[in-house]
């Protein structure tokens, strides 16, 4: 029988898979540029979407660089990293913060 999981056990997973603070920090932000973009079926190109907001980071705006390649808004990525320690697409794994 599954059980559901008490606030407390949330919260004590999210600390125990949250990404190592060093590692988050050594992420990539730059600024998307057409490189970044892909060519869609009608030849324009389509900027990167943040998969966490489901909004388009369009070219200028800052972009986070997960080590798999896939680019994030870093106010979106930053939150996710503090409860998780993996990309939110791939599920690609950062190092874990060490418990104390």
């Amino acid at each position: 029988m599954a059980r559901r999981m008490s606030e407390q056990e949330a919260a004590a997973n999210a600390r125990k898979n949250k990404a190592k603070e060093e590692s988050v920090k050594k992420l990539p932000i730059i600024k998307i540029e057409s490189k970044h973009c892909k060519k869609g079926s009608n030849g324009n190109l389509e900027p990167p979407t943040c998969t966490v907001c489901c909004e388009n980071i369009n070219v200028g705006n800052k972009g986070m660089f997960m080590p798999c390649g896939h680019i994030y808004h870093p106010d979106c990525l930053q939150p996710w990293l503090q409860e998780h320690n993996t990309c939110p697409v791939c599920r690609f794994e950062l190092p874990k913060e060490d418990l104390q």
